[in-house]
């Protein structure tokens, strides 16, 4: 049974919101690194 169309564009917005957070963490760690 398919998503609501509501539900999946909220889920998308949200692991789009936690990518953009999470990217600099992990740039920053590489970066440190060395």
């Amino acid at each position: 049974m398919p998503l609501p169309a509501k539900i999946v564009d909220l889920f998308l917005q949200l692991l789009l919101l936690t990518g953009l957070f999470w990217l600099p963490f992990k740039y920053n760690s590489c970066c440190k690194d060395t």
